[in-house]
């Protein structure tokens, strides 16, 4: 874990949310990801949006045992949708920074850290986004797309607004 000295932020939170639909293995990246940030989260925020496969709970269950009181799962008894289970998440997160991740999405190693530097120089800024590079499998052909799209950090609010864009 790299320590970053003489500024306002150094933790912060990293909320995500599952459901049954989800790819075990995308679910485990994606946790992997955060585990391996070159600064480390001292509260990852894991909203279970219903029920899941035992294949899912598997996963769940051996990265809590890997990162011990760091992950915080929060069970929701049914699926209510993204914008529910993440304001139900955000409820649970302790840092005023709070990492948006997708249970598909894998993080550049370095992305907190550069994300929080901007924060600690920018003390303005509310939200920092970051540069996505999107894979999409269509048959044998494989199109790579660059975008920017929730894969942010934000300053802790009360709501998280989520549209299905």
């Amino acid at each position: 874990m790299r320590v970053i000295s003489d500024d306002k932020y150094k933790e912060y939170s990293v909320l995500m949310s599952v459901y049954y639909k989800e790819k075990p293995e995308y679910l485990n990246q994606a946790i992997e990801s955060i585990q391996t940030q070159t600064l480390s989260t001292n509260n990852f925020v894991l909203v279970c949006d219903g029920p899941l496969t035992p294949e899912l709970d598997a996963i769940i269950n051996v990265k809590q045992h890997e990162m011990g009181d760091s992950l915080n799962v929060v069970r929701l008894a049914k699926n209510g949708g993204l914008g529910n289970a993440l304001n139900e998440g955000i409820k649970h997160c302790k840092n005023e920074l709070v990492a948006r991740m997708d249970s598909d999405d894998i993080a550049y190693p370095d992305r907190c850290e550069r994300q929080i530097n901007v924060f600690n120089t920018h003390p303005n800024v509310s939200i920092c986004w970051d540069t996505v590079i999107r894979i999409l499998h269509c048959g044998f052909y494989h199109a790579f797309l660059l975008r920017k799209f929730c894969c942010g950090l934000y300053r802790k609010c009360k709501k998280i607004l989520v549209t299905n864009a």
